[in-house]
């Protein structure tokens, strides 16, 4: 824990020096130093790829590296990756390139999607005169109502949209199960997976899902803003998309790639390698990769369960009077390390301040914000307080957190 925590940026204090638990990784998220620094360092360089000199072979080959680093990350032998400035932007034109070309009549998603995925399948139907079909919400978990979701899906569905963890609730999807139901019912559907928050908390493996798209954000898995990566499948390479019409069919790829953006991808999966090498020995990047995601998971499960359960030091968030609990404790396992909370004294904006005021970074999800409000309001919610810890915070942090937490509780 003590190399772990000391690989991150600004862990105990923020960028002014001043003490403060950070438990807001799904809006920010932090950051490795060695990624940090690999950008800077990546980003002075001048020259371009693919030239003859020195300088131009270095940063092509990091750039070949980063690709194949994203290759075992996803962990697909077909298909290709696609780059852009962020997730919602790569969500959006996807979505719109299969939506003009797959055949079929309707679009189903779910209510509790990202507003880059709910708002590119309800503008792609829209363009493309196809019904959109949306799913029901599990109120007690948080998450999707699987039997609403495969009641949607028909012989003529051209793309399921289904998010892999939820931002707000936490609550994680059987990807595998629920698209090997989907595929029974529709083998041709072409299935798009937004992973961008559970990237930092489980394994992602394309091979395993049998998805034809999975996007993620590096800067919510330890890295930084600027970028996003999108696995598509081999059935999709080719389908009409912007290119330089002299390059090949399945070239995605517009203008000079980012070194620096291959460079601080490969410093996130050398890390989760290094993690995963304390415990099994291997020269394949994707087992250390298998094995530090499952490191990662097991240990923010048990995080998880102690800010449910407490210490011997202090009450868990099950036992203090006066605060609600949304969906953590039902889902046990199948909910990643996000907490939504409430207090039944005092509204979220106002208990968002009191832990600020308390050097603790959380963040309130309301019913009157775009992002937030169609999923509280599928869950009956208005509000609730986001708590998103990640594996490099300790018991320390989490005891500071709950008596806090009982402190507002009281007020």
């Amino acid at each position: 824990m003590n190399n772990i925590r000391s690989s991150f940026t600004y862990l105990e204090k923020d960028f002014f020096g001043n003490h403060r638990i950070f438990f807001e990784n799904s809006g920010g998220s932090l950051r490795l130093e060695e990624v940090c620094k690999t950008s800077n360092e990546i980003h002075k360089i001048p020259d371009c790829p693919r030239r003859s000199h020195d300088a131009s072979k270095f940063i092509g080959e990091i750039i070949d590296k980063g690709k194949e680093d994203i290759k075992n990350f996803f962990n697909f032998k077909n298909g290709t990756i696609l780059t852009h400035l962020t997730a919602s932007s790569l969500m959006f034109e996807i979505m719109q390139k299969i939506a003009s070309t797959a055949e079929g009549k309707n679009i189903v998603t779910t209510p509790i999607e990202h507003p880059a995925a709910f708002d590119a399948c309800k503008l792609a139907s829209k363009k493309y005169n196809l019904t959109l079909r949306v799913s029901k919400a599990n109120k007690k978990t948080g998450g999707v109502d699987t039997e609403s979701l495969y009641e949607k899906v028909d012989e003529n569905t051209s793309i399921v949209s289904i998010i892999a963890a939820s931002n707000i609730t936490g609550a994680k999807n059987d990807i595998i199960n629920i698209v090997k139901k989907i595929r029974e019912i529709n083998p041709e559907v072409y299935i798009v997976v937004d992973a961008v928050q559970a990237a930092a908390h489980s394994l992602i493996d394309v091979e395993a899902w049998d998805v034809d798209v999975v996007c993620i954000a590096p800067y919510k898995m330890f890295g930084n803003r600027g970028v996003a990566f999108a696995f598509v499948s081999e059935r999709l390479i080719e389908i009409p998309h912007n290119r330089l019409l002299d390059s090949e069919n399945d070239n995605w790829e517009l203008g000079s790639p980012v070194p620096a953006h291959y460079a601080e991808f490969s410093e996130i999966v050398k890390y989760i390698c290094l993690i995963g090498s304390n415990f099994i020995e291997s020269n394949k990047k994707r087992d250390l990769i298998e094995e530090g995601m499952k490191r990662i998971h097991s240990h923010e499960q048990a995080m998880l369960s102690i800010f449910i359960k407490g210490t011997k030091n202090v009450e868990g968030l099950k036992s203090i009077k006066n605060l609600k609990l949304h969906f953590a404790e039902e889902n046990q396992e199948n909910h990643e390390l996000i907490l939504p909370i409430s207090f039944t004294n005092i509204d979220t904006i106002k208990a968002m301040e009191m832990y600020k005021d308390n050097n603790i970074i959380v963040f309130n999800r309301e019913y009157d914000s775009y992002y937030s409000h169609r999923i509280l309001n599928a869950l009956d919610l208005n509000s609730i307080i986001r708590v998103s810890p990640l594996h490099c915070h300790n018991i320390n942090e989490i005891e500071g957190f709950l008596q806090v937490t009982k402190k507002i509780a009281q007020t």
